[in-house]
């Protein structure tokens, strides 16, 4: 790529789809051509914001409140999901004293429920102390006009679930 005419260069794009880190839809950001050519646009995920684009942004802007409304339906469903459920559960191997192996932030949140619940979030979406031990805590979930607690529940692992995930 040390040739390439694209080598170094950046251009503006309008993301169509939420961006983990970068931006969420209807946001201009600016990133590698190369990355927008090649990766951004084929997908679909956003448009060079060029003068042409800035003036069909009107039509860019309702396929971009489409694409908000079906994430924000699944959004609903995933916290209806989870209000249901009695709030998240995560089994962890923990000490003697009850302290984790490894923590539960923002990201695990993030990673879990993009998994479970096929949601695109970012990680600012969840407002949460980082979770080092065993017992019951509360995460802040905020998603565009929506905001609400989830209860997650830490619970120590069982010999069976530590030799699955060894597998």
């Amino acid at each position: 790529m040390k040739n390439s005419p694209f080598s170094g260069k950046k251009v503006k794009v309008l993301l169509l789809k939420p961006l983990l880190g970068k931006g969420n839809a209807g946001d201009i950001i600016e990133v590698k051509t190369h990355y927008a050519l090649y990766v951004l646009v084929p997908n679909k995920s956003a448009v060079i914001y060029d003068k042409q684009t800035h003036n069909q942004k009107s039509t860019q802007m309702a396929q971009i409140a489409k694409h908000k409304e079906a994430e924000q339906a699944k959004v609903k469903e995933m916290l209806s999901t989870i209000e249901t459920n009695g709030g998240l559960i995560f089994s962890k191997q923990a000490t003697e004293d009850n302290n984790l192996y490894d923590s539960i932030t923002n990201r695990t949140l993030l990673a879990y429920v993009s998994k479970e619940y096929g949601v695109t979030l970012q990680p600012k979406n969840f407002e949460l102390d980082k979770i080092e031990s065993l017992g019951e805590f509360t995460a802040s979930f905020s998603y565009q006009d929506i905001t609400q607690d989830i209860a997650i529940k830490v619970v120590k692992a069982t010999v069976s679930e530590v030799e699955e995930t060894q597998e």
